[in-house]
């Protein structure tokens, strides 16, 4: 083992534990000591990590307050510290971390806005793909239609969501006061995605339209995607339900593929 290779070992041992490996191994004067040296950059480096989640978890942010906030980036930098290479993929478990960890735990919202505020990010990162058109759809032949299966664009996440997040995140972004915390009495179904302005779009959806687009996303055809919403449509009326719901997520942008056999 090459002895830079051993310095780089402990310095970083250093700032994941404050261990005491290198102080021997820097040099203070009669103005900083060593030891606070090293200090300054474990300070800089757990600075830079709370800078990272609060960049990414604004909502999250103003549910918890300055003070808390403090304290539950801290111990999930503990329970966590960075392993990546860019710090745009740390936080990547901040909303099991809400979920799982007392006292934040017993708080369902601060999961749940934590799970949104990820999501968002990799919307934003998503791979560039095509958009499938109208013209595209009606370019199918009528009698390929009960086999078509889709290809949802990279960007596009699906999320259920029982308080009223998105209403909190989105005034949050506006710098205006966002509403109280309320939690529906059911789920809503939310999907997310990005247009080609790299603008991060999201929607509510009734819950067929929830259902059949999850049955898309799992590879399900035009015909099994139409049988996926009889318990809220008849037979005879679901494939016009169904048309009209991919007419909606064609316009969105959802959709990067049409397959036929």
């Amino acid at each position: 083992m090459g002895t830079l290779q051993q310095l780089q070992e402990d310095f970083q041992r250093f700032l994941l534990t404050h261990d005491h490996g290198m102080d021997d191994q820097v040099i203070g004067d009669e103005r900083v000591d060593a030891r606070t040296r090293l200090e300054l950059y474990a300070d800089s480096y757990w600075l830079r990590l709370m800078e990272a989640l609060e960049d990414t978890y604004p909502g999250l942010h103003t549910l918890l307050g300055d003070e808390e906030f403090l304290r539950a980036g801290r111990a999930y930098i503990d329970a966590h510290p960075s392993s990546y290479r860019s710090i745009r993929w740390f936080g990547d478990r901040m909303a099991d971390f809400m979920r799982n960890n007392p006292p934040w735990s017993s708080e369902t919202i601060l999961g749940e806005m934590a799970e949104l505020e990820w999501l968002r990010t990799l919307v934003f990162d998503a791979a560039e793909a095509p958009v499938v058109s109208e013209e595209d759809m009606a370019a199918v032949p009528p009698q390929a239609w009960g086999e078509l299966t889709f290809t949802l664009h990279p960007s596009v996440h699906r999320l259920d969501c029982s308080w009223n997040v998105n209403a909190i995140r989105r005034e949050v972004e506006k710098d205006e006061e966002p509403p109280a915390p309320e939690k529906g009495e059911y789920p809503v179904p939310w999907v997310l995605w990005r247009k080609g302005d790299y603008q991060t779009w999201w929607r509510s959806m009734d819950v067929d339209e929830a259902v059949a687009f999850d049955a898309l996303a799992d590879g399900a055809n035009f015909a099994d995607i139409s049988e996926s919403i009889l318990e809220w449509v008849d037979a005879e009326n679901a494939p016009l339900r169904v048309a009209g719901m991919l007419k909606r997520w064609l316009n969105d942008g959802l959709i990067s593929e049409l397959r036929t056999p």
